[in-house]
């Protein structure tokens, strides 16, 4: 009786490190699904839908035959001087177990980068931790709430409202 015992104490022991580590590798799926979702879904910068420049955009597309650089001349987009679109979708950061503070330099329109970043931050998740997904620009909250419109119902609020449907994919997934 006493290698029975035994056994089937090594038994549940090994059936608890397979859980454990399939519940690790679901938290991790579901997190770099969720920083997929929102960074790609963040918007970047795009002259042409701003009102400032609305009149311009509005000739650009009545001009026939013109070039792209022609169009560029004759009814040019106004933007801050050195601007590039993608500060936004570059200051996605991911921590484990403590939001990340500050700002990133980071610009990064086809958020590959962030997205690199974060899924490398991800992988030593273990379940139980908690993972931060944060952007600390001072204008995140107002493009969270329909300030582009690129993203009028925003990033997070959609994953957020997807989480489940991301959880049951992830499961379906494990073996």
């Amino acid at each position: 009786m006493p290698a029975q015992t035994g056994q089937f104490a090594v038994n549940v022991r090994e059936w608890c490190e397979r859980a454990q580590g399939k519940a690790d590798d679901i938290l991790r799926a579901v997190s770099i699904e969720i920083l997929n979702r929102v960074v790609i879904r963040s918007p970047v910068g795009n002259p042409e839908l701003w009102a400032a420049n609305k009149e311009a955009t509005e000739k650009r597309r009545a001009a026939l035959g013109m070039s792209r650089r022609a169009l560029e001349k004759a009814f040019p987009f106004k933007a801050g001087k050195g601007y590039t679109g993608g500060r936004f979708r570059g200051n996605w950061q991911v921590t484990l177990n403590a939001p990340a503070v500050g700002e990133l330099d980071r610009i990064d329109p086809g958020g590959g980068a962030t997205i690199a970043d974060g899924s490398a931050a991800i992988l030593p998740a273990k379940f139980g931790a908690s993972v931060f997904l944060v952007n600390n620009l001072p204008y995140a909250v107002r493009l969270e709430y329909g300030w582009s419109t690129q993203a009028p119902a925003g990033m997070v609020r959609i994953t957020a409202a997807e989480f489940q449907g991301i959880v049951d994919d992830a499961t379906r997934a494990q073996p």
